[in-house]
């Protein structure tokens, strides 16, 4: 669920940039998933390894998704 939101949020995001120029898109050319922070509310904690908070039991998720995308 987490990696699916985050790959529709690509698309949104991809979406208003194509308005923009007068593009459209095209199919998907890549996908590239980045490594997960998982920290405690508010945290500014980050690693290229990626984080496992475990000194609460509330946490943050961040999921970074790069997609690839053609414009025709």
């Amino acid at each position: 669920m987490l990696l699916e939101d985050a790959t529709k949020d690509a698309l949104a995001r991809a979406e208003v940039l194509a308005r923009a120029t007068d593009a459209n898109l095209g199919s998907v050319r890549s996908v590239n998933v980045g490594v997960f922070q998982v920290t405690s509310p508010n945290s500014t904690e980050v690693s290229d390894y990626g984080v496992y908070d475990i000194s609460t039991r509330a946490k943050d998720v961040t999921a970074v998704v790069n997609v690839t995308l053609a414009l025709e």
